[in-house]
């Protein structure tokens, strides 16, 4: 295939996941539902992952890539509302700090173990396997948050100045 026909081969997973990611965090603010859609992409990315990487056909593994993109793509949206939803006002600005500040590392961590694994392996496997294992603990993390802000104090609980 030519440059351009591989460029355009490679925008369909980006498009499907603009279009789908849009669908699904209507989807979630019309339930009011957002612990399960932020977690079931993550589980469903994780998986069609690693069977991207066990496809012999190419056809399959352009759909698995695409659903693995579009469900990673998914889990944004429903994610970002959910530091206001367990935390008070005041916390949840730390919470999204403390959420940048370790995506940010993973920024450092992610790659440099997935060459570690490549070079160990001699394959891409074993990264697409690291990746898909941080899915998994992100999505048993995501089913273990606590829903209701009881546990945390509120602003009442403060003399706030005026």
């Amino acid at each position: 295939m030519s440059n351009t026909e591989i460029g355009l081969i490679s925008t369909i997973p980006y498009v499907v996941a603009a279009l789908i990611m849009n669908w699904w965090s209507q989807r979630s603010d019309k339930k009011g539902e957002r612990h399960m859609h932020a977690a079931i992409p993550l589980l469903l990315a994780a998986v069609s992952l690693v069977g991207a990487g066990l496809a012999s056909n190419l056809m399959v593994a352009m759909v698995l890539i695409t659903v693995s993109l579009t469900t990673m793509y998914c889990f944004k949206g429903p994610f970002w509302a959910l530091p206001s939803m367990v935390l008070t006002p005041s916390m949840a600005a730390v919470g999204i700090a403390v959420i940048n500040s370790i995506g940010n590392l993973g920024g450092f961590v992610g790659p440099y173990a997935i060459g570690a694994l490549k070079d160990a392996t001699g394959g891409t496997f074993a990264g697409l396997i690291f990746l898909s294992v941080m899915m998994v603990v992100a999505f048993i993390m995501l089913l273990l948050l606590r829903k209701d802000k009881k546990t945390f104090p509120t602003e009442k609980h403060y003399k706030i100045a005026k």
